[in-house]
């Protein structure tokens, strides 16, 4: 059993330009596939990863070893939950993160405004200093 480890495009490359490959037996999975590795998206319905289709070939070829799949899965279903929890907390944070940012712009904008009222002010109690009185 070969296998190719990469992105899917990068599969389809090494098989198309590697002489070797090329002439090997090509196997691919029918239908809809349950798809675990959710951190990326699949190109199409019968794609896997390659930890999943490992795990699916060796459950083909070892129908004995009941165990295999489930062990080699665990460790990628942790991955993904790990994964998609600290993209999850990135994302809060960068929500945020972008709030603050738009607070303290708000909070600038509103102090020049403020300094250009008093500006104004201070220019109109000047203005009235100098006029002379009647």
């Amino acid at each position: 059993l070969i296998v190719l480890d990469g992105t899917w495009t990068q599969a389809r490359k090494m098989r198309r330009f590697n002489p070797r490959f090329k002439t090997a037996q090509k196997v691919c999975f029918r239908g809809p596939q349950e798809f675990r590795f959710r951190i990326r998206k699949q190109p199409a319905p019968q794609c896997l990863s390659t930890l999943e289709s490992i795990a699916k070939a060796l459950d083909m070829l070892e129908p004995q070893g009941n165990c295999i799949h489930s062990t080699l899965i665990k460790p990628l279903e942790h991955l993904v939950a790990i994964n998609l929890e600290y993209r999850d907390q990135a994302l809060q944070l960068m929500q945020h993160e972008n709030e603050d940012e738009d607070e303290g712009e708000n909070r600038e904008e509103e102090e020049r405004e403020e300094e250009e009222e008093e500006e104004e002010e201070e220019e109109e109690e000047e203005g009235e200093e100098q006029r002379p009185k009647a």
